[in-house]
């Protein structure tokens, strides 16, 4: 069993990719969360 195989490879390949998917929703959420922090600290005129 070589460790070339398609399956070795797209199985490698998703877990590269879903953790690159899983930081990017990381940063979008931090992001989402200190816009809405600043929205709320803002007083309502």
């Amino acid at each position: 069993k070589s460790l070339s195989s398609p399956l070795y490879v797209v199985v490698r390949f998703f877990l590269l990719f879903s953790h690159q998917l899983v930081s990017l929703i990381h940063l979008v959420i931090l992001q989402l969360n200190l816009l809405l922090n600043d929205f709320k600290r803002r007083p309502t005129s």
